[in-house]
């Protein structure tokens, strides 16, 4: 990729890894999984790949639109202070994935907090970045990963490496929070609509992808007119704390994500209990049909939907599972603590990947059953993709942590 400027050793390096595992330029996810982990791999810690050009990008950062002004008292709620089983309780489940310390369970109790009703949107971040000036690291480094039915043929046409194991995820040059597709993508309706129209020969198909790739699809919920709605995309782990940081806020941890996920069911799957689509209603965006080849879009979205396009859980939390995965502020690990009851856990002091929940749109049961209340997922904190979000949390008071 021309954006990037490796040292000469992980260039030989990487010309090894070429001839012998195909043209992946990231580290292969070692489990079973749908690349819901694609990471930059670590190779670019430290290093800056791409910096940020100031010009007709900067105008428009300036021009996004306002209303990031009803403060946190709408935005957020509060999770009242409880006890409850955090991880899977069936070990046994078909739907678990051992290697991913979804058990065994722990009693865990949390204080109080308050939490975003929905996950962080680019409307929000938009006024972050004109507050401050912020430059995500997906701009920073120049590219991000892309879903390749998202791009353009005459971008698709220069992109040479993919991710082993899931080459639906590719490396676009300049796809960032702003330009979500790559270069020609917007955030803006009439640019979002025209871009999406020159995927498919007809704007109205699903987020513009090709007729050929859906079967049957109804009329989409969404096609792009109020994308400044969607959860932002593109950022890291350490875009996304910057973001919290501003706003007086920070990341949940796990734990307070899976609790307030939950919102008070006890040993259920989904937010709403254990029937994936109760009297057929589809209560969350996930893939449908069959990866990743074809989506029937019958829960309305081929990608990411709005805010608050499905009910909320019992304590008015919207689109908990699905959508786009969330970061949380733990490191990752699957070496529990093996007390007895944790008070108020902020994970490891020290690791390499931090903790993402929820699963996304691109989730789908054949293969990647992660947008359950339980499941887990990790990556890189420089890492970003078309599938990964945030939501804040704050607290009501000084919280202890006994379990650090």
């Amino acid at each position: 990729m021309t954006t990037r400027r490796p040292c000469m050793m992980r260039f030989l390096f990487l010309l090894l890894l070429f001839c012998v595992v195909d043209i992946s330029i990231v580290r292969s996810e070692e489990e079973e999984g749908c690349g819901c982990s694609v990471s930059r791999g670590g190779d670019a810690k430290g290093e800056t790949r791409g910096r940020h050009a100031e010009g007709e990008d900067d105008d428009k950062r300036k021009q996004a639109p306002k209303g990031f002004d009803d403060g946190d008292a709408s935005l957020m709620v509060l999770i009242p202070g409880g006890r409850f089983k955090m991880g899977l309780e069936d070990e046994k489940s078909d739907m678990a994935y051992p290697q991913d310390g979804e058990t065994p369970t722990r009693i865990v109790t949390l204080d109080a907090y308050y939490m975003d009703k929905t996950e962080v949107t680019n409307r929000h971040f938009s006024e972050f970045i004109k507050d401050t000036g912020y430059v995500t690291e997906a701009e920073k480094f120049g590219w991000s990963f892309v879903f390749d039915k998202f791009i353009k043929e005459d971008i698709l046409d220069t992109i040479e490496s993919a991710v082993k194991n899931a080459e639906w995820w590719l490396p676009v040059n300049n796809a960032t929070w702003l330009h979500p597709e790559g270069p020609g993508s917007s955030l803006d309706t009439s640019v979002y609509l025209n871009y999406m129209s020159k995927l498919s020969p007809s704007p109205s198909s699903p987020s513009g992808v090709a007729s050929s790739t859906v079967m049957d699809a109804p009329e989409p919920k969404d096609s792009g007119r109020d994308r400044w709605e969607h959860p932002v995309i593109h950022v890291s782990w350490n875009d996304a704390r910057a973001f919290c940081k501003w706003r007086g806020a920070r990341l949940p941890s796990e734990a307070e994500w899976e609790y307030a996920a939950r919102g008070g069911l006890k040993r259920k799957t989904y937010p709403w209990g254990n029937d994936l689509t109760p009297n057929d209603e589809h209560l969350m965006n996930i893939w449908q049909g069959k990866f990743p080849t074809s989506n029937s879009v019958s829960d309305g979205f081929y990608g990411p939907c709005p805010v608050r396009s499905f009910p909320p859980n019992k304590w008015g939390l919207y689109e908990t599972t699905g959508n786009v995965w969330e970061w949380c502020n733990d490191w990752w690990t699957i070496a529990h603590p093996k007390k007895k009851e944790l008070v108020n856990p902020r994970g490891p002091r020290a690791g390499e990947s931090r903790v993402m929940r929820g699963g996304s749109f691109l989730c789908h049961a054949s293969y990647c059953h992660r947008y359950r209340l339980s499941a887990r997922s990790k990556n890189t904190p420089d890492s970003s993709t078309g599938n990964i979000g945030f939501r804040c949390a704050k607290d009501t008071t000084a919280t202890k942590d006994t379990n650090m």
